[in-house]
């Protein structure tokens, strides 16, 4: 098992005298609103919130059949999104970033994305969706208005960024990354046109990198999710292609894939449902995580490690892009897949905690201090 300053240094080594990873990402963006339900206003004006989503379950519940009101006390409103967020991380980590996707309309980017434009180069397609994420110790409750993500199609892409200009992009990146697909209808038919119009343009190059996160794909048709998946295969063609979910995105991909390993401990079974997901669809890398557990399965084998979980998160709106983004990076470094998993837990972990995105200094100093 090699140890935490191994990863540090291996990190290091493979930074050394490299010019910066260059990453397109896409495409969805979310005005994010943090928010906690209020439980009580006290007597000396504190206020008492709802901490963990059974405790307002039971109050939703015991309004059946009568009503009640729930009041929001809303923390920060702040740039969100799988693609914004994860983009913001590469380019934290020190990567190059474009950014294609929902921040504005008429190439004007909405004053929230702001920070995204001040570390990446930003390139507004559509209106943002909005997110009121209701936040507890022990998960999240997103509540989305996606109204303006139903519009957005590939020719709308290309009323901004041309198809040459497309295929230059995607020359030059190491990694491109498309996210949130059961948020946007269209998703498909762009992978669909990208892969016919812009990935058939592509050099070979067994170095460059896809990512995809279907993001909560229940919500979808099995259909849909299985032309998805069909999708997802097809960029292998072009990429080093990378899937990620977690636990309950896993379940409902193994089952529809009827590929559900056999019952065993958590790390067990995500481990085999990484492997058999990953075989399923002839691509080379799946990574699952949880809250507790991270695993991933490429051609060399599978690997699991323990997040850097707290009881007392700052913030969880955001950590599985940033796990997301720092496995991603480990990838483009061409880490062996454990290390990549180091990465991807710590980033996540930094984020939770700061609410911000680590640097690689922030993230080795945070690796080497957190049990």
């Amino acid at each position: 098992m090699i140890s935490r300053p191994d990863v540090i240094s291996l990190i290091g080594a493979a930074l050394d005298n490299r010019p910066p990873l260059k990453c397109v990402v896409g495409l969805d963006g979310f005005i994010d609103r943090i928010i906690r339900v209020i439980k009580s206003r006290n007597a000396d004006t504190t206020i008492d919130h709802y901490v963990d989503i059974p405790s307002l379950a039971a109050r939703v519940a015991g309004a059946a059949g009568r009503s009640t009101a729930l009041e929001l006390d809303v923390q920060r409103t702040k740039l969100g999104g799988n693609g914004p967020i994860m983009a913001n991380a590469l380019a934290a980590l020190g990567s190059s970033v474009t950014y294609i996707g929902a921040v504005g309309a008429n190439n004007e980017v909405h004053p929230v994305f702001a920070p995204l434009t001040d570390v990446c180069n930003v390139i507004a397609v559509s209106e943002p969706a909005e997110t009121d994420a209701l936040e507890f110790t022990d998960g999240k409750i997103m509540l989305q208005k996606m109204t303006c993500l139903d519009q957005l199609d590939y020719q709308q892409i290309l009323d901004y960024i041309g198809v040459d200009e497309l295929i230059e992009l995607f020359k030059s990146a190491d990694l491109v990354s498309l996210d949130n697909w059961s948020s946007m209808n269209n998703m498909s038919s762009i992978w669909e046109n990208l892969q016919s119009h812009v990935c058939s343009q592509l050099p070979v190059n067994d170095r460059r990198y896809f990512f995809a996160d279907l993001a909560n794909p229940e919500r979808r048709s099995r259909n849909e999710i299985s032309r998805a998946l069909h999708l997802v295969s097809e960029f292998q063609q072009w990429f080093q292609t990378i899937l990620g979910l977690n636990l309950r995105e896993s379940e409902v991909i193994a089952e529809l894939l009827d590929c559900e390993p056999g019952p065993g401990s958590v790390t067990e079974v995500i481990c085999n449902r990484a492997s058999a997901i990953r075989n399923r669809l002839s691509i080379n890398c799946v990574t699952i995580h949880t809250a507790q557990h991270a695993a991933a399965a490429d051609e060399v084998g599978t690997s699991v490690i323990n997040t850097l979980h707290t009881a007392t998160p700052f913030t969880l709106t955001g950590a599985g892009d940033h796990y997301n983004a720092g496995f991603c990076f480990g990838m483009l470094l061409e880490l062996p897949c454990r290390q990549c998993l180091e990465l991807a837990v710590g980033v996540s972990g930094f984020f939770v905690r700061n609410d911000e995105a680590p640097t690689i200094e922030k993230l080795k100093n945070f690796l080497l201090e957190t049990d």
